[in-house]
């Protein structure tokens, strides 16, 4: 599973479980808590979790264990990547039970399921815990889990801390980390993970390729497969290359909804949507507006960007079904970060819809303001490009201008043929 060959690693867990007596539930437990990692990585994510609950309910009754703590910190890490409400619980029990059997592999794991977890709901990481989880995690030869402590803060930090703060605990990181290289099971996926929460929305596009070029190169498992899709096809749609972003939508689209998870389907939403738009594909941009409103739920993650959603949705006309999605991210419970800044977005969108040119302003100033506090240039530019039309349907054209100009110094030399 470490090189990545997970079918072979299934094939084996397989074999193992054939061997198991009746009476060998702790080494039933490791297997099934083994499977759900395998599973998940390599794009079986219901039997992932289905694997995760059968290792804790193996488990029954018995004594607290090793491998009680490390089952427990398996269903905590597949509940967390599916944003189940029970997640933080599952990771708080998991904590408890590693630190009263001294087992560190489930304390770190759970750990960082918990971190990623509170950040979806609106709670910032702490850059010094993360460090302090990476040491602790190297120092007891946990690499897998150090470099994807590492790779959750880069998600979880994204909305709360600027870019170049997550890319010194991020660099940090990989110093500390440097004699051991990342096990190729999640190897690709950390690569892809910074492209796509640092360098795409810090207009950083030619590094993020050359990131793109050597993961392509070495291969990468469905979860690694999901992100440089995604980050693909965002790069394509933005540089007007309609064929590729054809093919990579078409592929990224049915895999995200398949995943389960918040965090594969709001960014394949922000390709897929700008994509319709363009394409002139109304059906498709309803139908899978439709299909996020559910997914999401009222439960928007802080930590995901969805302004490319809203200003799709706004551009296409589709007015009824921005506030639905905006009162969708209004009745998120302690709605923050990323997801604040599209709700802030979508409001400054709705007024300028419906010619309140003074509220579209001063929503859209807002919104660009959190962006730049943030560093994230890109997506910076592209609500200047919806603050400018404000400005003028409010009269303030020499400020239009300005503000046009600004954005158009950064989406110019991107070759930005789509500011989505």
């Amino acid at each position: 599973m470490t090189e990545a060959f997970f079918h072979d690693a299934l094939e084996r867990l397989d074999a193992v479980e054939t061997l198991i007596g009746a009476e060998d539930r702790e080494l039933r437990a490791d297997v099934l808590g083994w499977r759900s990692r395998a599973c998940w990585l390599s794009g079986r994510w219901d039997e992932a979790l289905a694997s995760a609950d059968a290792a804790v309910a193996a488990l029954s009754g018995l004594p607290e264990s090793p491998q009680l703590a490390r089952a427990l910190a398996r269903r905590s890490q597949i509940a967390m990547l599916q944003q189940r409400p029970e997640a933080s619980r599952y990771a708080r029990e998991a904590i408890e039970v590693a630190r009263r059997v001294g087992d560190s592999f489930a304390e770190v794991n759970a750990r960082i399921n918990l971190l990623t977890q509170l950040a979806t709901s609106g709670v910032a990481p702490d850059p010094d815990e993360t460090a302090q989880i990476v040491d602790e995690a190297a120092t007891a030869g946990e690499y897998e889990e150090a470099y994807r402590a590492l790779t959750n803060f880069t998600w979880s930090a994204s909305g709360f801390l600027p870019l170049d703060r997550i890319e010194d605990v991020y660099a940090a990181g990989r110093r500390r980390l440097a004699d051991v290289p990342p096990p190729k099971s999640i190897g690709p996926y950390i690569d892809v993970s910074f492209a796509f929460r640092v360098l795409l929305p810090g207009a950083r596009w030619e590094e993020a390729d050359a990131v793109l070029a050597e993961v392509a190169r070495s291969g990468m498992a469905a979860t690694a497969r999901l992100a440089f899709l995604t980050v693909s096809g965002a790069l394509a749609l933005r540089r007007g290359q309609a064929e590729s972003t054809r093919q990579l939508v078409e592929e990224l689209q049915p895999l995200a909804l398949a995943s389960g998870e918040q965090q594969r389907i709001i960014p394949m939403a922000c390709v897929a949507l700008p994509w319709f738009v363009i394409s002139g594909d109304r059906e498709r941009l309803r139908s899978l507006t439709e299909n996020l409103l559910a997914s999401a739920d009222r439960r928007w993650p802080a930590v995901l960007e969805a302004v490319p959603i809203v200003r799709a949705l706004a551009t296409a006309g589709e007015m009824e079904l921005l506030e639905r999605t905006a009162e969708s991210l209004r009745t998120t419970p302690d709605v923050a970060a990323s997801a604040q800044t599209a709700l802030i977005a979508a409001e400054g969108l709705l007024a300028l819809g419906r010619a309140d040119a003074a509220q579209a302003v001063e929503r859209l100033e807002t919104a660009s303001e959190r962006e730049r506090e943030l560093g994230g240039r890109y997506t910076l530019a592209c609500l200047e490009l919806d603050l400018a039309r404000a400005l003028e349907a409010a009269g303030e054209t020499g400020r239009a201008q300005e503000v046009r100009r600004r954005a158009a110094s950064v989406l110019e030399p991107l070759g930005c043929v789509n500011p989505y």
